[in-house]
């Protein structure tokens, strides 16, 4: 049978190692923790973000203990796709990445996006502002991490006054206007990252209408629609 047993039913994962977990990640992939055998290189995954690779390591967890073939997890990871507007990768053009994280509507959200890249970061941040927002959060982060902030809208004064000492910040009050000086400002290796911190009700109908006409100005730019 493949059902689990009472006592099997507690299954362990972690991104940190443990010697009970079936599974162990590292800077580049997931393998499996007593074999060494790699399930999946990170690179090889569509689903990005710094939050999901608990989600990959419970999901495969579980399949390794129904016993699904390492093959068919592996095959199953790479198909799986971000959900819109949740670090979707728009497109990478000229060697800069760009990622639509416009359903990122608080700071812990952004900081988990943040977290799936090393470097390089030009960071758009703006909207309205849910209240009681703590923007110092991302003073934690290196100016390595994060490149430049950009800021928008209503509450983008206020990110900037909070984030200045620290990052470059430019804040325009209009959303088109950003992300068009976040397009010309990237080079090669950067990443340009829309995962506003805000909700999207000063400029836009919901974060929906938002993320896509940050994509439509993107690939406008670029003539590719």
């Amino acid at each position: 049978s493949n059902q689990l047993h009472d006592y099997e039913r507690n299954i362990p994962f972690s991104q940190s190692y443990s010697d009970q977990a079936l599974l162990s990640l590292n800077k580049t992939k997931i393998h499996y923790n007593r074999t060494n055998e790699i399930l999946i290189y990170l690179k090889d995954l569509r689903l990005k973000g710094f939050h999901n690779i608990d989600n990959i390591l419970a999901a495969s967890t579980l399949a390794i203990k129904y016993g699904l073939k390492n093959s068919v997890i592996k095959q199953a990871l790479k198909e799986i796709k971000p959900l819109n507007h949740r670090m979707e990768l728009i497109k990478n053009i000229n060697g800069i990445s760009y990622y639509n994280d416009s359903k990122s509507t608080t700071i812990e959200s952004t900081i988990a996006a943040i977290k799936s890249f090393k470097k390089n970061i030009i960071l758009i941040l703006g909207g309205r502002d849910k209240g009681s927002t703590n923007y110092e959060d991302l003073l934690l982060f290196s100016k390595t991490r994060i490149k430049t902030i950009i800021t928008y809208g209503e509450s983008g004064k206020k990110i900037k006054q909070k984030l200045k000492q620290k990052f470059v910040v430019h804040f325009y009050i209009n959303f088109k206007e950003a992300i068009l000086k976040s397009i010309k400002q990237a080079i090669k290796e950067d990443i340009v990252l829309l995962s506003p911190s805000c909700s999207s009700f000063d400029q836009f109908k919901n974060y929906e209408e938002r993320g896509n006409y940050f994509k439509e100005l993107i690939l406008k730019e670029y003539h590719l629609c």
